[in-house]
């Protein structure tokens, strides 16, 4: 794959910026030397979310595993699939201290926001009763990663577009999502947290062909050979 590669060396660099050196053969380009550390992170996350449900699942005789907490693990990963993929719109970017923080940290409040969708091991409270209890958590967890990579960069774009129909599509898109994440946040019971929860599903399955080309998470084309 054409594009910087890292090579190993004795010599240490700066700590804000990796430095690329010419391509040769079995190293690692930039972008798959970041995404090895992002992906594994997003990976524990959804490692979390199927050990979590495997948990209540095995428990649903004594304790009904509900609606709510299978919504919000579904959604969590529909929200996270979509920052892996769009990560690819990245990959001839230089790999940075500051890209790498930023990276590492939506990595980590993932996997966070994924141990807190099921409750634990030997926990008496039902997933139901727990998923409601920490929805809010979640919700404002999600809501904040998306405002910082999605959606105010996609105000900024608007604006610098004049209002282009990609844009204004972004961020339509974006107001839906986000009045969804409110609606788990305050939801008032259980049955409309859930209810909640399953729309915004339904907002990342039905609505993928509009990301696609909105955030160009699959129609941007790898790099030439």
């Amino acid at each position: 794959m054409r594009g910087r590669r890292y090579e190993s060396s004795g010599a240490r660099t700066s700590p804000l910026k990796c430095h690329a050196s010419p391509a040769r053969g079995g190293s690692l380009s930039q972008f798959e030397f970041l995404f090895s550390l992002y992906g594994l992170l997003l990976g524990l996350g959804v490692a979390e979310l199927a050990n979590g449900f495997s948990r209540v699942y095995d428990k649903r005789k004594i304790q009904p595993i509900g609606w709510l907490a299978p919504g919000l693990a579904a959604l969590l990963v529909s929200d996270l699939l979509t920052f892996w993929l769009t990560a690819w719109r990245y990959r001839d970017w230089d790999v940075t201290y500051l890209l790498t923080f930023g990276a590492t940290a939506v990595g980590l409040v993932y996997y966070f926001a994924a141990s807190q969708v099921f409750p634990r091991e030997g926990s008496d409270i039902s997933a139901n009763d727990h998923a409601m209890s920490r929805r809010r958590l979640l919700a404002l967890s999600i809501f904040a990663i998306n405002l910082a990579v999605f959606f105010i960069p996609a105000i900024i774009r608007m604006f610098e577009e004049d209002f282009s129909t990609s844009s204004v599509r972004s961020n339509a898109l974006n107001a839906v999502y986000a009045s969804i994440l409110v609606w788990i946040a305050f939801a008032p019971n259980k049955k409309w947290a859930a209810v909640a929860a399953w729309c915004g599903v339904a907002f990342f399955v039905f609505g993928i062909g509009l990301f696609s080309s909105a955030y160009g998470v699959f129609t941007s084309s790898p790099p030439a050979e």
